[in-house]
């Protein structure tokens, strides 16, 4: 065979070679491209996944703010391709670390069409992947959420709220000057009030709050609502797990089996949820 004839013969095999590989992965890059390109996070403060067939997308939004190791209370929306809300799923959840693999048993419930209330979710440690599989007639999807990324988004936007000209300094670690019982929620959506149904909050004992919520206008808002809450200065949070409950009047909640359990600063996490809109509100107080 002549020079030129190899080289030709190379130049055919190349050829061929790269046709092959295109077809192999070009399909695969734009379906890929495609699939991301489908779905969006609404929440700031969610970790965000989309599923590994491309079905659903996932957002898992901590009451608290941020995920811990240990129990975590959060909320986790779904959504489709045509950005609408999946309700219906029934949902298995597993906690997975450098080819370990652990079974999560949180309680879940579905609060509103497409969003889950997921309690007691225990995380191990958060250097590792929550799974979670959702399935219904006609849809299956396994989504996966990188824990170590969502942490390190959560820290840097704790971080941006802390330090940024809000007037409270680091708000973690330093109560603040005044307790009002009317606040304004994190994204100015809400006017929130609480008012302890015995008439003061009271220590090592199991009472209730009446929760008031309005829009911007001054409007009565029919949402779901959740509480948690902690002790920002001790690392713990509440020693009870309490119910919202709505009540007879528009805008009006009643949080139960909220118990404190020592002195000093605590603070109540309370999530609001529209169709339109998730937003908290935090409510802090000294308990002498």
């Amino acid at each position: 065979m002549s020079a030129r004839s190899l080289f030709r013969l190379l130049a055919l095999c190349s050829s061929l070679f790269l046709l092959t590989a295109c077809a192999t992965t070009g399909p695969q890059s734009s379906a890929q491209h495609e699939c991301e390109g489908a779905f969006a996070p609404h929440y700031a403060d969610s970790v965000f996944a989309i599923g590994q067939d491309c079905q659903l997308s996932g957002e898992l939004v901590p009451a608290s703010g941020e995920l811990v190791a240990g129990a975590n209370t959060a909320d986790l929306i779904f959504h489709n391709r045509q950005d609408a809300d999946v309700p219906g799923l029934s949902l298995e959840f597993a906690w997975a670390k450098n080819g370990t693999r652990q079974a999560l048993n949180p309680d879940v419930q579905e609060v509103m069409s497409g969003l889950y209330l997921i309690r007691n979710l225990q995380l191990p440690e958060l250097q590792g992947q929550l799974i979670v599989k959702a399935s219904k007639s006609g849809v299956a999807d396994t989504l996966v959420f990188d824990l170590a990324a969502g942490m390190q988004q959560g820290q840097m936007d704790q971080m941006a709220h802390d330090h940024g000209d809000h007037g409270h300094g680091m708000q973690d670690m330093t109560p603040p000057e005044t307790f009002p019982t009317t606040v304004q929620s994190e994204d100015g959506a809400f006017t929130v009030s609480y008012s302890p149904v015995p008439g003061r909050v009271l220590m090592n004992q199991i009472h209730s709050w009446e929760i008031t919520v309005r829009d911007q206008n001054g409007d009565p808002v029919r949402a779901v609502v959740t509480a948690d809450g902690d002790m920002p200065q001790h690392g713990h949070g509440l020693p009870t797990r309490p119910e919202v409950s709505t009540t007879e009047q528009t805008g009006v909640y009643l949080v139960e089996g909220l118990k404190f359990h020592m002195p000093g600063w605590w603070r109540v996490i309370l999530t609001i949820r529209t169709m339109e809109t998730h937003d908290r509100a935090i409510f802090d107080f000294m308990l002498p």
